[in-house]
């Protein structure tokens, strides 16, 4: 068990993604390189496993959650030409499994580390946009103090730490229209890892999805509000290739390249998105709020 102040450990995580955030988004002066351009060019996937959040969801059914914290930021743009602009950045998040509560005391089953960074192009065809995203990221996985039993001396469950280490690339293209208040964006993918911890993975791996908003009130409070709605397609080698799906939606109080904050509800069918349970399957629906603060 992991009494609440461990959490402190966290802080300066937390508090380095806020200071980073830039709160509007920013365009490079053509021909020139500029550092720290603006909000990210990659607002992450709303509805992905493995994308930078900052937040809680809570199971319906069940005394799981999952934290998130994490951060992604633009640390250098370029604009080669009009309508094109290129950036990098790095990318820094985890994600937590808790069990249950007792007292004041936090019980953490499991963690997923990220971190590496991406190189984003985007070609602005307005309304229309293209855009390509490359990530190198290092991905590992651990059982915390919340997965053993201290009265038995034993992993909860029988289930002992697996060594989880996925060192991948991931390249997404998304395609992107508005109509007027509204925005469509689809985008599909494939990811190659070059180190797999168990060697039973798969090294490639594929997605896709579509996420769609509109704007419900141009100002609520000084601030826009919108809806959303997000699916997402992951097809992972467990070593046989199987499907998990996402289905995630909800409210932003804040533009959506602005920071704000999310109220969301999501369903999961297929594999668990942590790396200690990567063969699990678990359907189930959650609750929860997200922090913007890219």
């Amino acid at each position: 068990m992991l009494p609440l102040r461990s959490l402190s450990l966290l802080l300066p995580l937390f508090w380095f993604a806020t200071w980073a955030a830039i709160p509007l988004r920013a365009q490079s002066p053509q021909g020139g390189v500029r550092l720290l351009p603006g909000a990210t060019l990659t607002p992450p996937l709303l509805a992905a496993p493995r994308e930078v959040r900052t937040g809680l969801r809570k199971e319906i059914g069940s005394s799981r959650m999952r934290l998130d914290i994490g951060t992604v930021i633009d640390l250098a743009g370029y604009v080669p030409d009009r309508g094109w602009e290129l950036r990098l950045g790095a990318d820094i998040f985890a994600y937590g499994l808790t069990t249950s509560s007792e007292g004041l005391r936090l019980q953490v089953d499991a963690i997923d580390g990220f971190f590496g960074g991406h190189l984003a192009l985007l070609h602005d065809l307005h309304p229309t946009t293209v855009l390509l995203r490359l990530r190198i990221l290092h991905h590992s996985a651990h059982f915390v103090d919340g997965h053993y039993d201290l009265t038995r001396d034993e992993w909860k469950g029988g289930i002992e730490p697996n060594p989880y280490t996925r060192d991948a690339g991931e390249l997404i293209l998304t395609v992107g229209h508005a109509w007027g208040d509204v925005r469509l964006e689809l985008y599909g993918g494939a990811e190659y890892a070059t180190l797999v911890r168990p060697d039973a993975m798969a090294r490639w791996s594929f997605l896709g999805g579509l996420q769609a908003r509109m704007i419900l009130l141009e100002s609520l409070l000084g601030r826009p509000c919108s809806a959303y709605l997000a699916y997402h397609l992951g097809v992972d080698g467990v070593p046989q290739y199987e499907s998990t799906h996402t289905i995630h939606g909800g409210v932003k109080f804040g533009g959506w390249h602005d920071r704000g904050i999310r109220l969301y509800g999501e369903f999961t069918a297929g594999l668990e998105a942590y790396g200690q349970y990567y063969t699990v399957h678990r359907n189930h629906w959650g609750v929860g709020f997200a922090l913007d603060i890219w």
